[in-house]
């Protein structure tokens, strides 16, 4: 449990030092920029307090590739530029912390992780449980009185219905969409020169890896490219 607990803690400052390049600033706000357009686009709002977004799908693939620190920044970035460019109600810095908090849940869980089906299912679980169910609604009761605590079950019952969809577009992000644009969003980078010692310690071992077939193996792809950008920050 210590281990696991220490393991997590760690997350932290390598996701703080990933801040520091440029490329990663970059990529985030490629990723806060889709996460904008889904708020406007990928949102029903049904009333003040309650709508069904698709915005997250853009935070998680910044805290796989970042973790919690910069899918938090990104999170409470989003809030802030949502409620300026659309407000839906009056500001309220509690809705800023929530989705800071929804993406250091999501970097604790997928951050330099195998984003096992049970990794995706228990973080948006636990998204749902303690920000969206909880949390939001505690926000809501203290912006707009007690008669919001009267939505909890309406609120609960909406983020059960959207959990197996939300649990497979996460799936579908990780295991697809997220390995295909680390190619191209490593390539201005320079980054792809991690294929050179990887072709060479694979042809010292008796295999024969060409970049033709890295590229027709996205889930290798991004974990090679992954620690190669992990190790190359570790050195600056």
């Amino acid at each position: 449990m210590h281990s696991v607990f220490s393991r997590l803690l760690r997350k932290f400052p390598e996701s703080a030092h990933t801040l520091r390049r440029t490329q990663t600033l970059t990529t985030v706000g490629l990723f806060l920029a889709i996460q904008m357009v889904l708020s406007s686009y990928g949102t029903i709002q049904v009333n003040d307090s309650l709508k069904i977004s698709l915005a997250h799908l853009a935070l998680a693939p910044t805290a796989m590739l970042f973790g919690p620190v910069a899918a938090a920044l990104q999170g409470a970035m989003s809030d802030i530029l949502g409620f300026l460019l659309k407000p839906t109600g009056p500001y309220f810095p509690g809705f800023t912390i929530s989705a800071a908090l929804g993406g250091v849940i999501y970097g604790l869980f997928f951050f330099e992780s195998d984003r096992k089906l049970w990794q995706i299912v228990l973080a948006r679980a636990v998204i749902m449980v303690l920000v969206n169910i909880m949390l939001n609604t505690l926000f809501l009761t203290m912006l707009y009185g007690p008669s919001q605590a009267s939505l909890l079950p309406v609120r609960a019952l909406k983020n059960a219905m959207q959990f197996p969809i939300d649990c497979l577009l996460l799936t579908a992000v990780s295991r697809t969409t997220l390995p295909a644009l680390t190619l191209p969003l490593l390539i201005p980078t320079g980054l792809l020169t991690f294929a050179e010692p990887l072709q060479t310690k694979a042809e010292g071992a008796g295999n024969s890896v060409s970049r033709r077939g890295l590229r027709t193996e996205p889930h290798r792809l991004h974990r090679e490219a992954k620690l190669w950008f992990v190790r190359e920050q570790s050195d600056t």
